[in-house]
């Protein structure tokens, strides 16, 4: 009997014994495995996702040129292209639970046979310098009005989507067709496996000066996604398609309908219900605006962008648009004048808040004038207020974003031109938008290599808009006076 414990005694030690063995051997190639991911998704030396401790003040971390090893079709080394900067109304960046993904174009080529160019662009996974390349494709070139869009689905997946002209088809045809160039490339974010659902159908109106400044707007609990166009000029035209979720397929026939004048730099947002609304600026010829108003402008003066607008589509199958002012130039007919602005893309920015409230900064400049306004909808689009944005320096870009306790953040950059640092300061609001208190300031923005950024034109945040997760820290993707793309990250508290 006694031997019989002494045996059992001594195997249970020896199972003991074992099992902390195997604990240690696990802990040791778990730390292994730890400080091996670490090391691949390391921000910067000390950030506050690596610390996972409360933050007081906003962690910037150091940006990083988004380049892409390889030729482009031209044949030639591609970083990033100067196609990219026009428009910057696009959804060009979108962080998910699988990490963070960017859209942007990297070269501009002749077609072989008609006289137009082709864009082509580049979807990559931002890991930190070491970019990783999705997929590479092109589109009919559009001085960037009609850039690549990137979004996310509730279950994970990437959306990229193209919205442009059919320029092949408008050559071919010998100028008598107006066609859209529709590609959705549909992206599992873990094996990168990349499907794509295409479409060349015609505008029901033709012959208004193209269509462009386009929109994807994914409306999920419809099961919609909805490629929306400007068109026109005085008149304008509002143009969609409308692709089946649930089917993978794009829906026969286009939806048009006719505006006093063309509005584009869409901020668009499903409404949920089978429907969409969006912010626009007007974008008209200066010379067929002076005819419309009775007004002169100088002959220097190209386009007019000088009205912002609240624009809703209740029923996307149904060719009707309602347009509300949100700020519209008070002309004096018969009066010689310069160029008014109101622009809500670049020295602005929308965002749509988790409690379905809609933020909108915008500037307005003329001559020497130049003001920072910031408006609130509530979830029914009723205005809540409108009212001056106190800041000291209006020469901004802007960014918006929540914190992990609900507040609200505006992130503003330097867009001065001819300024040499990139300067940022944050405001934030711990009352839904009602009140900001300026938050945080930084000299200098520093890149990875060390150096100081250098001004840029426009920020690209992540965001609800293109269905980004919310946790505190957002995207930004900017481009520089050089024309490259780089990217950084804000975390807040």
């Amino acid at each position: 009997m006694n031997k019989s414990i002494k045996i059992f005694a001594l195997a249970f030690a020896i199972l003991i014994m074992i099992s902390l063995i195997s604990c240690k051997e696990s802990q040791q190639i778990s730390d292994i495995s730890s400080a091996t991911e670490a090391q691949m998704t390391t921000l910067e030396d000390t950030t506050a996702e690596e610390s996972k401790e409360p933050i007081t003040e906003p962690v910037f971390s150091k940006p990083e040129t988004v380049r892409v090893k390889g030729k482009s079709g031209a044949g030639e080394e591609l970083y990033s292209n100067a196609t990219g900067i026009h428009g910057g109304h696009e959804s060009r960046i979108v962080r998910t639970e699988n990490g963070s993904f960017a859209v942007y174009i990297t070269n501009e080529y002749p077609d072989t046979e008609y006289d137009f160019s082709w864009d082509e662009f580049t979807v990559v996974k931002l890991r930190n310098g070491m970019d990783k390349e999705i997929f590479r494709g092109r589109y009919p070139h559009a001085l960037g009005s009609c850039a690549p869009n990137i979004l996310c689905g509730e279950d994970g997946k990437i959306y990229v989507t193209i919205i442009a002209d059919d320029k092949p088809k408008y050559y071919s045809a010998n100028y008598t067709r107006e066609g859209a160039w529709l590609r959705i490339y549909v992206i599992d974010p873990i094996t990168y496996e990349v499907k794509e659902y295409s479409h060349n159908p015609d505008f029901d109106v033709i012959w208004v000066h193209g269509y462009g400044y386009s929109q994807p707007i994914l409306d999920e609990k419809a099961g919609k996604l909805y490629a929306l166009y400007a068109g026109g000029d005085i008149p304008g035209y509002l143009a969609w398609f409308i692709f089946d979720l649930k089917t993978m397929t794009w829906e026969s026939g286009c939806y048009t309908a006719q505006i006093h004048s063309r509005v584009a730099y869409f901020n668009a947002y499903p409404d949920g219900e089978g429907g969409f609304y969006f912010i626009a600026e007007r974008a008209v010829l200066a010379s067929e605006l002076g005819k419309y108003l009775g007004v002169t402008f100088e002959p220097s003066t190209g386009y007019i962008w000088d009205s912002l607008y609240l624009c809703r589509v209740k029923d996307a199958t149904k060719a009707e648009v309602s347009l509300t002012p949100i700020f519209e130039y008070p002309y004096v007919s018969g009066t010689t004048m310069s160029h008014p602005a109101a622009v809500h893309y670049g020295r602005g920015c929308s965002y749509l808040d988790k409690n379905g409230i809609l933020h909108l900064i915008y500037s307005y400049y003329y001559e020497a004038e130049h003001s920072v306004f910031y408006v609130r909808y509530d979830s029914d689009l009723n205005l809540i207020e409108e009212r001056p944005l106190e800041i000291e320096n209006p020469e901004y870009t802007f960014a918006m974003t929540e914190g992990i306790c609900g507040d609200l953040y505006i992130i503003g950059a330097n867009n001065k031109e001819g300024n040499k640092i990139a300067e940022f300061d944050i405001w934030r609001s711990s009352d839904s938008g009602e009140s900001y208190e300026h938050f945080y300031h930084l000299d200098k923005l520093k890149a990875a290599s060390g150096k100081t950024v250098n001004w840029f034109y426009k920020l690209n945040f992540s965001s609800p808009r293109n269905g980004s997760v919310i946790d505190g820290t957002v995207d930004l993707l900017f481009f520089d006076k050089d024309n490259l793309y780089h990217h950084f990250t804000v975390t807040l508290p």
